[in-house]
């Protein structure tokens, strides 16, 4: 996946770690539906296509298991506005969704971060975010 360098060296003085050529196949929980692992496996470039692109082909026998206790799924390059708006939250002009200080939208217990607040800038700006209502919704529970 293409990237900006200076992002990239942003991201990792942030915690990231980078799993490259590494596709997650399965997503594992325990007995109360908590997230406990993601299963991946690694992959290689393959033959050019037509179009001239190396296409990731799985590796076999490189199966293997990361522990975590979230995943988040960060698929496509624009937000979902018809979410949002089924959502019922309040949005700024530009059709983002307002937060206050720590993430928190108009729908209480509903927290926002990155594009659909921002309308699209880094993803550095995207995990400052993101931990900033980490830190709401864990004050939010623990109220």
């Amino acid at each position: 996946m293409p990237a900006i360098e200076s992002e990239v060296s942003l991201a990792q003085q942030e915690g990231v770690l980078f799993w490259i050529l590494t596709n997650p196949t399965r997503i594992i929980g325990d007995e109360q539906g908590r997230v406990t692992s993601i299963e991946c496996r690694e992959m290689e470039l393959g033959e050019p296509d037509d179009s001239g692109r190396r296409r990731p082909i799985p590796v076999a026998g490189t199966e293997f298991k990361l522990d975590v206790d979230i995943v988040i799924e960060a698929v496509g390059q624009k937000v979902d506005s018809d979410l949002i708006g089924r959502l019922g939250v309040e949005t700024d002009s530009a059709g983002t969704i307002r937060v206050g200080e720590y993430g928190d939208t108009s729908l209480p217990g509903l927290f926002a971060a990155g594009d659909v607040i921002s309308g699209g800038t880094t993803v550095v700006q995207a995990l400052a975010e993101g931990a900033r209502a980490a830190e709401g919704i864990d004050r939010y529970l623990s109220a």
